[in-house]
């Protein structure tokens, strides 16, 4: 069993360093076209398909939003392959040097030679440092493999982890006892927890703390912070949102949702909703958490408001308002504590706001239910 041990060492260490290359080039070549022809796929059911007039009003809808770009360009923007040759390379490189100090260093411990390999000399903090670097990597490009976040950009970020492993390993390892066992679990473990995850704790933190100081409003009432605008953002999520500079309603509301599902992984429904939930907290203010308790919770559901209460069987605007319809204005114009006019004015603009025409294509590819449409 003995003459096992080290081919077997020699395997997983082999492994080991070419686990990054492999498993990104897997991701690019089988994950990307999936995500792509998800979005794809989507984006066909609600712009190309119908009747010639359907398709014209809707490929118009979306030709007149400047803030959706078009997929295929966004996919080659953020995944063409040739983006991923440089930091693939630099990330495979320092893997590959990794795994090879530290095998020197476990088989010199097991086969002792003289002279010992330089591997030998060097202090145990700094391979455990080495160790908890790639221990890192691994873990950064499965879990954003896994959530479908992983980039050209990603790799930039956990090549820039192994090459700080040491540094921080070591440091961390100074301020601890003088114990061996304990400064080299330290390096081990500031490497294997570097600063990005640390950074992100203490924004969450920072974030939950805010929310929680103010529970309904932001500390600025203009500024709308998402956490305290929308619903279904967990800290996680209010974080790496965060990342790509949306804090507020406005920033949310206006952001290409392609791009921020390119980005971060998330699906485009949940995007959608975020957005959408956006638009609708930018135009009703504070009176968004009333208005949720009538039914409208968002700027597509203002829509079907207007579509099933506004308009008549023709689609025009209808002049007088009878019935169940005059009923439903009027309790959202007593919520509002405004006049008819004036609520109805405002769901219009809302009705016809470039993103939310092309969101509701978006959320219903397969066209409108029937019982939404205008009676």
């Amino acid at each position: 069993m003995d003459t096992l041990v080290l081919p077997a060492i020699n395997a997983i260490f082999i492994i080991a360093g070419l686990a990054p290359l492999a498993l990104v080039i897997l991701y690019r070549w089988k994950e990307v076209p999936l995500r792509r022809t998800e979005i794809q796929d989507i984006m066909s059911a609600a712009f190309d398909q119908g009747d010639e007039a359907s398709k014209t009003e809707a490929r118009a809808a979306l030709a007149n939003n400047p803030y959706v770009s078009d997929p295929n360009q966004t996919f080659d923007r953020y995944h063409n392959g040739w983006r991923y040759v440089f930091p693939l390379f630099l990330l495979t490189t320092l893997a590959i040097c990794y795994t090879y100090l530290g095998h020197s260093w476990v088989q010199a411990k097991l086969v002792p030679t003289i002279p010992a390999p330089l591997a030998d000399r060097l202090p145990t903090v700094v391979i455990m440092a080495l160790a908890g670097g790639l221990v890192w990597s691994l873990y950064q490009i499965v879990s954003r493999i896994r959530g479908g976040a992983l980039g050209p950009g990603d790799l930039y970020e956990i090549a820039l982890g192994l090459l700080v492993a040491v540094p921080v390993g070591y440091a961390f390892s100074l301020v601890t006892a003088e114990l061996e066992g304990v400064r080299s679990f330290m390096a081990f473990a500031a490497s294997a927890f570097p600063v990005r995850e640390l950074s992100r704790l203490v924004r969450q933190y920072a974030t939950r703390r805010m929310l929680e100081s103010s529970p309904t409003t932001s500390s600025r009432p203009a500024e709308r912070h998402l956490g305290t605008a929308i619903e279904g953002l967990s800290d996680e999520t209010l974080t790496r949102l965060g990342e790509l500079g949306i804090a507020t309603v406005l920033d949310m509301a206006y952001s290409d949702p392609i791009k921020i599902m390119v980005q971060t992984g998330f699906a485009l429904p949940l995007i959608i909703d975020w957005t959408d939930q956006s638009i609708w907290a930018l135009y009703s203010g504070d009176l968004k958490s009333e208005l949720n308790k009538q039914g409208i919770r968002c700027s597509l559901d203002v829509s079907e408001f207007v579509d099933m209460h506004l308009l008549d069987g023709n689609g025009q605007r209808r002049t007088v308002l009878e019935g169940p319809h005059k009923v439903a204005l009027d309790a959202i114009a007593g919520k509002m504590g405004v006049d008819q006019s004036l609520v109805q004015d405002l769901f219009f603009r809302i009705y016809v706001d470039p993103q939310v025409v092309v969101l509701r294509k978006l959320w219903y590819p397969r066209g409108l239910p029937k019982e939404l449409r205008p009676q």
